[in-house]
């Protein structure tokens, strides 16, 4: 079997994809020479690489991302925030108040409380601890309008579509 060219098709963990010398990206190990399958997911082979595009799976956060998360937490000087990934966001306190300031556990309620929607950017993210949100930038902060449609971390590209368009 060497390459199957572009179309892509329905494979699970163990199926081999392709046996061409293509380059690895996400989901596909190499087996001796067989390429294969390590997610259920659509199959992508391109001239040069191939991988494949899990149909479920959680969100990992990356630096520059921008998320909806819900604060589901408010502590001393910060807030947590369920951005629906296996880790929780953490907004600091300066972030919102400005340097210097220490804000009482009322003013920060009022700020956002339990419950609030923030659109916020991903500042800085590792796999030792909660990634760091900001929500300063333009268009980034508290949503108070609008109607929040959950959909699966691995359909964003698809909703996105090719070069953002």
């Amino acid at each position: 079997m060497k390459n199957l060219g572009t179309k892509k098709r329905y494979v699970i963990p163990g199926d081999v994809i392709t046996t061409a010398p293509l380059r690895l990206e996400g989901n596909v190990v190499l087996d001796g020479k067989r390429i294969m399958a390590t997610c259920m997911g659509l199959s992508d082979v391109s001239s040069d690489s191939v991988r494949v595009i899990p149909l479920a799976g959680v969100y990992l956060p990356k630096i520059d991302d921008l998320v909806l998360c819900t604060i589901s937490l408010v502590s001393g000087s910060s807030w947590f925030a369920d951005m629906n990934s296996c880790y929780q966001g953490m907004l600091l306190g300066q972030d919102v108040f400005g340097r210097g300031s220490y804000p009482t556990m009322k003013e920060m309620k009022a700020r956002l409380d339990k419950g609030d929607l923030v659109y916020a950017r991903i500042a800085n993210s590792d796999r030792m601890r909660e990634p760091l949100i900001s929500i300063m930038g333009e268009n980034l902060g508290k949503i108070d309008s609008g109607e929040l449609v959950k959909i699966s971390p691995t359909k964003i590209p698809r909703l996105i579509g090719k070069h953002g368009s």
